[in-house]
């Protein structure tokens, strides 16, 4: 772990973070200012530590008072976020749309002493994909706005909400748990709508996956983004494990029962990504000495045989990861779904990945997208 993030580490602990340990050199310190605060940024404790400030030893006043600022704008956030989700839940309801609420927004409700805690951009829910229509037609009734999704989407979109005060929101609906083909039968669907728990904290109409089936998804979310990057600021950070996650899987470990634990075991050898599990588990005992039952731990050691999943995840690699969802795609129509959802982008899109050639007429970028396509795929296809 590189030193900045360990200090932050012994912050988000609860322990005395004294900024000598930076540097003895105060020049050196202060120019250390802006590179924590971008990692303070990705790793989404700037709540955390401000409930925690009187163990920031020794921090320049600045930079406090920035995380001050920063946790103060997230309860704010919280505050008209949590009015937007809970109204809109009840309307589910009202509508008879069955919705279970995941990820970040779920965790903040339920584990975290105070939501504003877990910090985040915005709600993950999830409908049945028979109520896609309804559920759209509701949206757009109650004044949320559709927002064009990213290339190659197939399972989920966003909605946004401008509360007229300052913030806007953003709902990601979600019609299968992972949009990747691939992860769909790691994580299927009927298992999110299955033994769900209330979410009262948020409204009394909200619903929440099992702990067992969040850590998983914890766990899946996590290697994902650190083999791909994550968006903070505007701007792709790589190859890192954020210390929110870290507080997700201690917070979510620290509540799990017996039958939990044997739960994620059997999901976890199921779905092949028992490596995967075991990886977000050891960061978050290396950060908060998370409990982890001994038997437990001797399970999530014991080598996977199938390591196509695994692979997936941790070794990102854009024709390779198509071919591999193309083969689990099930159905012609859905696999020509697929090839035409990622054969023609928009040329926004286009245009972005190209900027050195935005001014290119539209079938060129096409062409040029293309041919660099079926050079990846035919390199996926080769042995190695």
């Amino acid at each position: 772990m590189p030193p900045i993030d360990a200090v932050l580490a012994a912050a988000v602990r609860g322990e005395r973070a004294d900024w000598s340990a930076m540097s003895k050199d105060r020049q050196e310190c202060a120019a250390l200012v802006p590179k924590l605060w971008q990692r303070i940024a990705f790793h989404g404790i700037a709540p955390m530590l401000h409930a925690i400030s009187e163990n920031l030893v020794g921090w320049p006043d600045p930079l406090v008072q920035k995380i001050r600022n920063e946790a103060h704008m997230a309860s704010l956030w919280e505050v008209t976020h949590r009015n937007c989700i809970s109204d809109l839940s009840e309307a589910f309801v009202q509508k008879g749309i069955q919705s279970t609420i995941m990820k970040g927004t779920a965790l903040a409700y339920s584990l975290y002493p105070d939501p504003s805690h877990r910090r985040r951009g915005d709600t993950d829910l999830l409908i049945r994909p028979g109520n896609t229509a309804k559920a759209r037609k509701l949206l757009d009734n109650s004044g949320w706005i559709r927002r064009p999704s990213p290339q190659g989407l197939m399972s989920q979109e966003t909605w946004i909400f401008d509360t007229g005060v300052g913030f806007i929101h953003e709902l990601d609906l979600h019609w299968q748990v992972q949009d990747r083909a691939t992860l769909q039968s790691v994580l299927p669907n009927e298992q999110f709508f299955e033994g769900t728990a209330p979410l009262s904290q948020l409204c009394a109409d909200a619903r929440m996956p099992s702990l067992a089936l969040s850590l998983i998804q914890i766990a899946i979310n996590q290697a994902w983004h650190e083999a791909r990057g994550l968006a903070v600021d505007g701007r792709k950070v790589c190859g890192g494990k954020r210390l929110i996650w870290a507080k997700d899987c201690d917070l979510l470990a620290r509540s799990l029962t017996s039958q939990d634990w044997a739960a994620i075991i059997e999901m976890s050898e199921q779905g092949n990504i028992m490596p995967v599990v075991k990886d977000a588990l050891e960061f978050a005992r290396s950060v908060f000495v998370t409990p982890i039952p001994q038997d437990i731990a001797a399970r999530l050691a014991k080598p996977t045989t199938n390591q196509t999943i695994v692979r997936y995840l941790r070794n990102p690699d854009l024709a390779r990861e198509f071919l591999i969802d193309l083969r689990h795609t099930p159905g012609l129509r859905r696999k020509i779904e697929l090839v035409r959802a990622n054969a023609l982008p928009s040329r926004t899109h286009l245009q972005s990945k190209y900027q050195d050639h935005a001014h290119w007429p539209t079938f060129a970028l096409h062409a040029r997208r293309l041919s660099r396509s079926v050079l990846r795929l035919v390199r996926a296809g080769l042995p190695r």
